[in-house]
């Protein structure tokens, strides 16, 4: 059983990191600060001092540790990367005020999803709040905060001073220079993918299925109710489990460990998917926009099942919108002759989704005609379950 899921770095990771050691390089030239304070998780922590070291300026890493114990410095420029969100929500005021405390010059990054990375049984962000909540806190210790649009889903950027028009101008060439990477990297990713796919094609749907012939299938959802639930032994007891999305393990004792089987139309890297056990990924989607995503690996590992346009036309017809990954899960794994099909975690947008917690749930689908179906489907078929 895995007892620690790792976050492994990506071509995206990558980018964000080169455009935030030109942001930190900027900041240091508007601030005019003699030193960096940094403050990052364990795992970047390397590769970000070592990139920051062509800085004009030392830096000082501290990892993800609390910031009691390091020395005023008022001439230091602070930066936050992402370590926030890994205190308890009883930490956070604290740890807000040891930042401010260091120094009146503060560069923050928070991110307001899921790590996708499980220490000591649960995702390594403890507390995930929305920008609002973020800035009010920032802002109580440091008397003003401005907040840049950095556009990455998921993150927020902070800073404590007011930032000048250069400033400004320089961050949106950085925004810039990180969108056109990302462009560049998923064209290449497309063509890498396609010529994967045509050297070794995806396995079939019905080879696919034939693998859970007799067995006892946990499919598990990503509600946020789940927390409030322990099916954790209950999922990792069955013999193939499979997630959905970002497939996020929240807490051991309500989501489980395991991750066998994985229906997404989102990155994922070789190493991720390693780490985690995954032996199948199926491709939820073949539109353009969710092909663009489709890494290469998959299908050079064999381990790649392009989801049936004809099951998605039939799901979209019943439902009269685009299905969810959910529903397309339930009623693929409904065409295998398993033993059982027991599905955990999908309250069908009672609750908010891990994969975007702090968001609102997708307007492109219809949860409402999605339970009715899915529930159907529970009456009809004995061997589907909903652990609700």
């Amino acid at each position: 059983m895995i007892k620690r899921i790792k976050h492994t770095s990506t071509g995206a990771q990558r980018a964000r990191q080169a455009s935030l050691v030109r942001l930190v390089q900027a900041s240091v030239d508007e601030t005019g600060a003699q030193r960096v304070i940094l403050f990052s998780p364990d795992a970047d922590q390397g590769r970000l001092e070592d990139t920051l070291a062509g800085l004009t300026v030392p830096v000082a890493g501290h990892g993800a540790s609390l910031p009691g114990a390091v020395e005023t410095d008022p001439s230091a420029l602070v930066v936050c990367n992402c370590v926030l969100e890994r205190q308890s929500l009883k930490q956070i005021p604290d740890t807000i005020d040891a930042l401010a405390r260091l120094s009146s010059h503060a560069l923050l990054l928070v991110r307001t999803r899921y790590a996708g990375e499980v220490v000591d049984g649960e995702d390594a962000h403890r507390a995930l709040r929305n920008e609002a909540a973020w800035r009010q806190d920032l802002a109580g210790a440091y008397g003003a905060i401005w907040p840049l649009a950095c556009g990455m889903q998921g993150l927020c950027l902070f800073v404590s001073w007011c930032p000048s028009p250069a400033f400004i101008r320089t961050f949106d060439a950085i925004k810039t220079g990180y969108r056109n990477r990302r462009v560049r990297q998923r064209r290449l990713t497309r063509a890498i993918g396609a010529v994967a796919r045509f050297l070794r094609p995806p396995i079939s749907e019905r080879a696919a299925l034939a693998r859970l012939a007799g067995k006892r299938i946990a499919l598990v959802g990503n509600a946020q109710s789940l927390i409030d639930r322990r099916y954790g032994t209950m999922i990792d007891a069955a013999d193939v489990v499979v997630r959905c999305n970002r497939a996020i393990v929240v807490n051991a004792a309500s989501h489980g460990y395991r991750t066998d089987w994985l229906v997404t139309g989102l990155p994922l890297t070789h190493a991720s998917a390693r780490a985690r056990g995954i032996e199948l990924v199926i491709w939820s989607s073949r539109s353009k926009r969710t092909m663009r995503n489709l890494p290469a690996w998959p299908a050079f590992a064999g381990c790649l099942l392009l989801y049936a346009d004809r099951r998605i036309a039939r799901l979209r017809q019943m439902i009269g919108k685009v299905p969810s990954t959910g529903i397309k899960a339930i009623d693929l794994l409904l065409a295998a002759d398993c033993r059982q099909l027991d599905v955990y975690g999908f309250d069908f947008a009672q609750s908010a989704s891990a994969s975007e917690p702090t968001g609102s749930m997708s307007a492109d689908h219809d949860f409402i005609a999605e339970a009715k179906i899915v529930r159907q489907w529970a009456s009809q078929d004995k061997r589907l379950t909903l652990h609700e």
